[in-house]
């Protein structure tokens, strides 16, 4: 009866703590129950992800609660009833196993700290261990005293407070995150192959949480999407992304001569972003000022750990095509095999409803453009599940039609990839609010609240290039896809035809220096679009 007590009120104490928009003064409302489990469950799938110190997003602040309520739960349970004979005592025999469960008691606690001093801030952590595992050590030598009027033997007791003391004190600095960023430099070593699924999921913490927190600022020639990174795996229920990276040095990437593009000079400043990835924009010629790594497929920068007052200078060549050269340009064979894959289930859900969306487009482009055009047509809405699963992007699309850029950039890849389409999701920022600036230059703050993620999609002779599906008031489509197209998208969707559409590829998010500057237009016929 206690154990059920004190469950229900762990579960009262999250809901009003963490979840109180959903309380009715402070008792739990019609959807309080669903509305935890949906993003528990969120944390849950994503916390092996997150990047030290983990943000304070409200499924894991649950997590840390429910963890913390779970370890009292048990050091009650050890410490047991003092009116039980000898149950709180230790044995004559001394040392470590003669620990009765009461002097057992802080190790729920122990464990629990440990873990928390490897995910959380690193100020003050040393102070913050000892004091810790002092107070446990009092605790210990208290329980050793008390009772039966005389002095047990204390070697048990002390031995483990001083090696709870000396592990929590050494211990924190091997876990990642601590001090210096990751245990791996990867800036510092290369080339070396790493798979990460963040920052994907950091985005939904930053526009909830974290919308008003300056995270870096960048003196630019022009605004531009400031991309971390972009991921090219998807496994029917996550994206993540596989680099080798290079030691950042010369001259990163040349501009193809057959498109044009808009030299962007950038100086950043970094106040609130941590993390290990380099904001930058697409794509990156020169970096200057931060010793980092690139990845050169994906253009990703990285350093071992970003800190309040890193500052850098980069330049980037940021291709401008046009929508007549994207319409001749046709979608590219895949960079990497990553680049299309689907998972079979994924395949055979989503492909119909594309099919029906592009209707007779007979290029890339125009797939791609009607993609976008459908997808703006949904509602955007931060406080949707974080979700990417297959089921759940199905559902986005044919019933609930709302959610936020994670939703709508992931769908469209994988729309794009349906299509036999080189599609990958890009991670990073809007361009920000502009401030004031040197002349010929201004100042953007970045913020929690620009947190974004969209689509890109590879065309041939020209690269990767940026689409924006997201109907946000500030993220408005590119200029090379708002031109008139030939192909209006079908508001309803009804059972597919494999014959009714013969769609090619087309989209890319940001473009990247062509293979071949010189390569023919063409028209693409995709196996993928016409096999059921």
């Amino acid at each position: 009866m206690a154990t059920f007590v004190v469950a229900v009120v762990g579960a009262f104490a999250v809901l009003l703590v963490v979840f109180p928009q959903t309380t009715f003064y402070g008792l739990p409302g019609p959807g309080s129950l669903q509305h935890a489990l949906a993003t528990l469950r969120a944390a849950n799938a994503s916390i092996a992800d997150v990047t030290a110190p983990i943000p304070a997003d409200p499924g894991y602040l649950a997590l840390a609660m429910a963890a913390a309520w779970i370890a009292g739960g048990l050091s009650g349970a050890l410490i047991g009833s003092p009116h039980r004979p000898g149950g709180a005592r230790t044995e004559e025999r001394g040392g470590l196993r003669s620990l009765s469960p009461s002097l057992a008691a802080p190790l729920p606690w122990i464990a629990l700290f440990t873990i928390a001093a490897g995910v959380g801030q690193g100020r003050g952590r040393l102070f913050v261990a000892a004091l810790f595992f002092s107070a446990v050590l009092a605790y210990l030598l208290a329980e050793s005293w008390s009772g039966l009027g005389r002095l047990p033997k204390l070697d048990g007791a002390i031995r483990l407070g001083a090696l709870s003391l000396a592990g929590a004190i050494l211990l924190p600095n091997l876990v990642p995150g601590y001090r210096a960023g990751p245990v791996f430099p990867w800036a510092r070593i290369g080339p070396l192959t790493e798979t990460t699924v963040s920052p994907l999921v950091q985005i939904k913490p930053f526009l909830l949480n974290q919308p008003n927190v300056p995270l870096f600022n960048v003196a630019a020639d022009q605004p531009a999407y400031w991309r971390l990174t972009s991921l090219d795996h998807f496994d029917g229920n996550t994206w993540s992304s596989q680099g080798t990276y290079n030691p950042a040095a010369g001259v990163l990437a040349t501009p193809s001569p057959a498109i044009a593009s808009q030299v962007v000079h950038q100086h950043d400043t970094i106040s609130g972003l941590g993390g290990i990835w380099v904001p930058a924009a697409y794509e990156v010629t020169r970096v200057a000022g931060l010793k980092t790594s690139v990845d050169p497929t994906t253009q990703t920068l990285i350093v071992g750990a970003l800190h309040a007052g890193t500052s850098y200078d980069l330049v980037s060549a940021s291709p401008e095509p046009t929508g007549a050269q994207l319409s001749a340009a046709g979608a590219g064979p895949a960079p990497r095999p990553e680049d299309l894959a689907l998972p079979a289930p994924t395949v055979s859900l989503i492909r119909p409803l594309t099919l029906q969306i592009v209707g007779s487009t007979t290029n890339a482009y125009d797939a791609a453009v009607a993609i976008q055009r459908y997808l703006r047509s949904f509602t955007y809405d931060e406080h949707v599940q974080a979700d990417s699963s297959t089921n759940y992007l199905y559902d986005f699309l044919t019933r609930t039609k709302t959610g936020f850029c994670q939703q709508f950039a992931g769908a469209m890849a994988v729309m794009l990839r349906t299509l036999d389409i080189p599609a990958r999701v890009a991670v990073g920022f809007l361009p920000g609010t502009p401030t004031t600036g040197t002349s010929g230059t201004a100042t953007f703050l970045v913020s929690g609240r620009h947190a974004h993620a969209w689509p890109e999609a590879f065309f041939q002779g020209i690269g990767w290039v940026a689409f924006e599906p997201t109907p946000r008031a500030d993220a408005p489509p590119p200029n090379y896809t708002v031109a008139p197209a030939p192909v209006t998208a079908p508001t309803t969707v009804t059972s597919p035809s494999p014959e009714a559409s013969q769609a090619s590829s087309a989209a890319p998010s940001t473009p990247q220096p062509a293979r071949s500057p010189a390569e023919a237009p063409r028209k693409v016929s995709h196996p993928a679009i016409t096999a059921a």
